[in-house]
């Protein structure tokens, strides 16, 4: 069972921080590598228990651009690629290639919705992948600062939605050397709670459950996000008319980002 796709590319939610020279826009590079593993048991259902494993390379291009209330943010996916054997068809993820997305970075340090431009898919997966890309760093951040952000996103997913809210504490470490810049180093904790809908064969599936995870960011002083790596468990139950008894679903991901020179 495919519970959520290309959404698991998410990191933590949050946008960058306050750049040093707020007229020049920025356009950088990222590779997003993802490996997640779903185990389902669905002895309740008939079915045997199954690990689905997979893992996806994601290219984008994004540039910011200062706009009235912050940044705007253009983002391009280049192309999309799934380990041999993967339960996503390349050709959805070939399909991907060329689309544009756009969202406001706010001066606050917080993320808006990304949008896709011209008559694209608003229920893309990676409408959700964007909305988490950035960490969530406040303005002026140094050494020792602590805080923390509440988010919420709709994924899609298969045939259905899917809701998160993640809370995630954050703190501030020293400067570390990372892609040519003197970065600051970002550590997360977060908690998440799902809850949506599927549609499957055997009628509507609820699910719902909780995720825990963990985070390394970097941001360099002028504001460019130098990539990191998160990991995150979640423990999901999917219910339905198909099952007399909810079925539990265990997934482990782990996503690095990192910039392309």
């Amino acid at each position: 069972m495919q519970l959520l796709s290309l959404s698991v590319l998410a990191l933590a939610a949050g946008a960058l921080a306050t750049p040093v020279n707020p007229t020049a826009p920025q356009t950088i590079h990222y590779k997003i590598d993802q490996s997640s593993s779903q185990e389902v048991d669905a002895t309740a259902a008939g079915g045997p228990k199954q690990t689905i494993s997979t893992h996806l390379a994601a290219y984008v291009t994004v540039t910011l651009t200062d706009t009235t209330g912050g940044r705007t943010a253009h983002v391009v996916v280049d192309s999309v690629r799934a380990d041999t054997g993967s339960v996503i068809p390349q050709a959805m993820l070939d399909s991907l290639k060329g689309s544009a997305y756009h969202g406001l970075l706010g001066a606050n340090g917080k993320v808006g919705a990304f949008k896709p431009m011209k008559d694209g898919d608003a229920n893309s997966p990676i409408t959700g992948m964007l909305s988490g890309f950035f960490p969530r760093v406040k303005p002026g951040v140094k050494s020792g600062d602590a805080w923390t952000d509440t988010s919420e996103v709709n994924n899609p997913v298969p045939n259905g939605q899917l809701t998160k809210r993640t809370v995630t504490n954050y703190k501030a470490g020293a400067s570390e050397p990372r892609e040519g810049a003197k970065a600051t180093r970002i550590d997360a904790a977060f908690s998440s709670s799902l809850a949506g809908s599927q549609e499957t064969p055997g009628g509507t599936a609820t699910i719902e459950g909780t995720g825990t995870g963990t985070a390394t960011q970097y941001v360099a002083p002028d504001g460019r996000y130098l990539g990191g790596t998160s990991s995150e468990t979640s423990q999901l139950s999917v219910s339905g008319a198909f099952a007399p008894a909810p079925i539990p679903v265990h997934i482990k991901q782990t996503t690095t980002v990192t910039v392309l020179k």
